[in-house]
């Protein structure tokens, strides 16, 4: 998840006003790491298609936010959907190629 998040506090981060970081110096220990993505933003960063976040805030799974016109997904939801997928294992990661052979 460590790749998710470093993309989006860069996204985050390109998106925020000089002013908004006057008080975090270059050499700060301080992270910026936003609370929650625009839908467009989350489907990028996390591969996830715009019907599969819609499909699963349907059913209940990740819920949506809703800002004026903006829908944001909270990225503790977004890592908790990813990290809940199925892991693609070495020995069952074989192309169809291989096991026509």
């Amino acid at each position: 998840m460590a790749d998710l998040e470093k993309l989006a506090n860069d996204k985050w981060r390109a998106g925020v006003s000089r002013a908004a970081l006057a008080g975090v110096g270059a050499h700060s220990d301080v992270q910026l790491r936003p609370l929650a993505l625009r839908l467009d933003a989350a489907v990028r960063l996390s591969g996830l298609s715009r019907s599969e976040i819609y499909r699963r805030a349907r059913e209940g799974e990740l819920p949506l936010l809703k800002i004026g016109n903006r829908t944001l997904v909270r990225v503790a939801d977004l890592e908790r959907i990813l990290d809940s997928l199925p892991h693609l294992h070495p020995a069952s990661a074989r192309s169809p190629e291989a096991e026509k052979a």
